[in-house]
């Protein structure tokens, strides 16, 4: 692992949004971590895929959660195609706010539609949002695309 792979935050998660389990690419390494908001639900299971590893070492090597699994990242036209916006919509309105249907539906199309020209643009603000999606390509990551978008177009 390189400094350009490691991550920080307070709700760790991965790309494909299961917890990191086991030992790295250092062997004396054991992770328990990436549960995102699940952390304490996901506390005793973790614990004891851990102590798992620690008393057969190897016990991890076929699990899903395993830490060395692949785990390629998507292209934002991929993401986009299937549904950023309505998963973005749901990201953002997670602690308790409400659309109607159809403004769902409008948020989502227009979402989608702002992305697709913004990283399209051959433009220092395209360039600079497909630098930002390159490094965190997962769909909590697109309202910092706005939020760059913005502040942006505040420097024009």
């Amino acid at each position: 692992m390189t400094s350009k792979d490691t991550r920080t935050g307070l709700r760790p998660y991965t790309l494909d949004h299961l917890p990191l389990i086991g030992r790295t690419g250092e062997p004396s390494i054991l992770l328990a971590t990436a549960t995102y908001r699940c952390g304490v639900l996901l506390a005793p299971r973790l614990a004891q895929l851990v102590a798992d590893e620690i008393t057969a070492p190897g016990s991890l090597t076929t699990h899903p959660y395993r830490a060395q699994r692949p785990m390629p990242a998507p292209h934002i036209d991929d993401v986009l195609a299937q549904g950023a916006a309505q998963g973005m919509l749901e990201h953002l309105l997670q602690a308790g706010g409400h659309l109607s249907l159809s403004q769902q539906a409008e948020f989502a199309a227009f979402t989608s539609l702002a992305l697709r020209a913004l990283l399209g643009e051959d433009s220092q603000a395209g360039a600079a949002m497909r630098r930002l999606w390159d490094q965190a390509p997962v769909i909590e990551a697109v309202p910092s695309l706005f939020a760059l978008a913005r502040r942006m177009e505040a420097l024009r």
